[in-house]
């Protein structure tokens, strides 16, 4: 006996069980479809523009108009310069 014929074999003895594991995870995954089919997205909202971006090089500094910036995990970036 291969390992398919003792699986059949075990289902067919316990049939109850794996019409029970069948339908919870027809349930399941019904669930999961309803879910993501129903949940609502969040849509961005405008709530500005940004007309210019200054960066503080230094902390008493004066800041430094630029064109672009990066913005980075704790600061803006414009070339070498870094906005503490």
């Amino acid at each position: 006996m291969d390992l398919r014929d003792l699986a059949v074999g075990a289902l067919a003895q316990n049939r109850r069980t794996a019409l029970l594991l069948g339908t919870g995870a027809a349930l399941l995954l019904g669930l999961v479809l309803v879910y993501k089919r129903t949940r609502k997205t969040e849509k961005s909202v405008r709530v500005g523009a940004v007309s210019q971006i200054f960066i503080h090089p230094l902390k008493s500094g004066r800041a430094r108009p630029v064109a672009r910036a990066e913005c980075q995990k704790m600061c803006l970036k414009s070339g070498e310069m870094l906005d503490r």
